[in-house]
């Protein structure tokens, strides 16, 4: 037999069958044909551990197959996701100030802002009104200046004495008597006491920092005319506590108008930040809604990537879902074919058709009359007289030896049948060992 040949006889020879095993799981059976029963046991159990083998390496393969797959999968989801956050990022930090978490403190600057332009601009007013009060206090000094003659010594020069101002003494005096009615009908936090204190205050300052003891307060020279001889009448000079004052409120209304341009820029970034977050809160809704979707399917795949490396480790390690043997393939001790009790039923059927069959036909091929009826039935001739068989000695002999080979032959079949019976029912070791047991004896 050729290579092919054998196999093929090995292959028509396997069998495998689908049964249910006695702990209820499905199971299935391998079993091989064959003439020697060492032979036979001992591929079965070859092919049973070869199945086996093979299906832990088809469940090997297809465990690092996925989790190699997971593998790819997972690292371009990881970009992606990185991607996303970054793109996130980016976002938040272009247009940080106006995110939606950040309005409740956007509007709370906002207030704050308004509260303090408010205040910045009742300060603007109360400074310019102050301004407005010192312009006239200079300009009535100018005018009680002009009106006041101006005595001459004998070489026509105006005395050297500082000349007394009291227009500032008693608009301080006015302030502080104004200041004192006040407290009496309000308390100490009202906004017209704090406006008077600090107006006082600054008053006070500058007259003490700025007051200058021996200094003239104005000088008047007299100009001669080379052409007529007439002195010019001087021109009359402001006091320089009232310019100073004058200048520091000038200054403190530009440093007032400043700020309330920089708190004005500020509340209208900060409008323009609240008008923008419904905006931004749309787009990012967006951009987390992708996030979110990504991470989510980022996550998924990472746990199923976990379940891949421990089904492909309890491969590895054959701890998962496996075949097992059930039961082993035993040395066989009677054959599984031929079924012995079908095939003695069989022959003994068969035995019994066959003798029938041999009979008949025997009866049909003899052309001998055997009794008188048969003579009249074939040839239509009707019989006289019977002449009875004369038995000689030879004939005699004959058929005692006949009725001999009869019975022998009837008890020899006897004999086998039994045999046959007791092998086919109980086997060759326990009939041997029957046979043995009553041999003893």
């Amino acid at each position: 037999m050729y290579m092919e040949e054998k196999v093929e006889s090995v292959r028509e020879r396997i069998s495998v069958n689908v049964t249910r095993a006695r702990s209820g799981a499905d199971a299935f059976s391998i079993s091989f044909k064959g003439s020697e029963p060492e032979t036979v046991m001992k591929i079965a159990n070859t092919l049973a551990a070869y199945f086996i083998d093979e299906n832990l390496k088809v469940r090997e393969a297809q465990a690092i197959g996925t989790s190699s797959f997971l593998d790819d999968e997972l690292e371009m989801m990881r970009k992606k996701l990185v991607s996303v956050e970054e793109a996130l990022r980016a976002y938040r930090r272009e247009n940080m100030g106006e995110l939606p978490e950040q309005l409740d403190a956007n509007l709370r600057i906002l207030d704050r802002l308004q509260l303090e332009l408010a205040d910045k601009q009742e300060g603007l007013r109360d400074e310019k009104n102050r301004l407005a009060d010192l312009e006239n206090m200079i300009q009535m000094n100018l005018e009680a200046k002009k009106n006041t003659p101006l005595p001459e010594n004998q070489f026509g020069k105006v005395p050297t004495e500082p000349i007394s101002e009291e227009a500032p003494i008693s608009k301080l005096d006015a302030l502080k008597k104004q200041l004192s009615l006040a407290k009496m009908r309000y308390t100490s936090r009202h906004p017209d006491i704090i406006k008077l204190k600090r107006i006082i205050a600054t008053m006070e300052a500058e007259e003490t920092h700025q007051k200058k003891p021996e200094e003239p307060a104005a000088k008047i020279e007299t100009l001669d005319n080379t052409s007529n001889g007439d002195k010019t009448e001087p021109e009359p000079k402001v006091d320089f506590r009232l310019v100073a004052q004058r200048n520091s409120i000038a200054r403190e209304i530009g440093s007032l108008d400043r700020e309330i341009k920089e708190i004005q820029d500020k509340i209208a970034a900060y409008n323009k930040r609240v008008e923008n977050t419904p905006k931004r809160e749309q787009e990012l809704l967006s951009l987390d809604r992708d996030y979110e979707n990504i991470q989510s399917q980022y996550s998924s795949m990472l746990s199923r990537k976990l379940e891949a490396e421990i089904a492909v480790n309890m491969e590895r390690k054959q701890k998962g879902e496996q075949f097992r043997v059930i039961d082993p393939a035993r040395l066989p001790r009677k054959p599984a074919e031929p079924d012995m009790k079908k095939l003695f039923l069989m022959a003994i059927a068969a035995g019994l058709g066959l003798g029938a069959g041999i009979v008949f036909l025997i009866d049909f091929f003899d052309t001998a009359f055997k009794n008188p009826t048969d003579v009249e039935t074939m040839l239509g001739v009707p019989v006289l007289a019977v002449v009875p068989n004369i038995q000689q000695t030879a004939h005699r002999k004959k058929w005692k030896l006949r009725l001999l080979l009869n019975l022998v032959s009837m008890s020899v079949t006897a004999a086998l049948v039994a045999i046959f019976a007791v092998l086919a029912f109980h086997g060759v070791d326990e009939t041997t060992a029957l046979v043995k047991r009553y041999v003893s004896f």
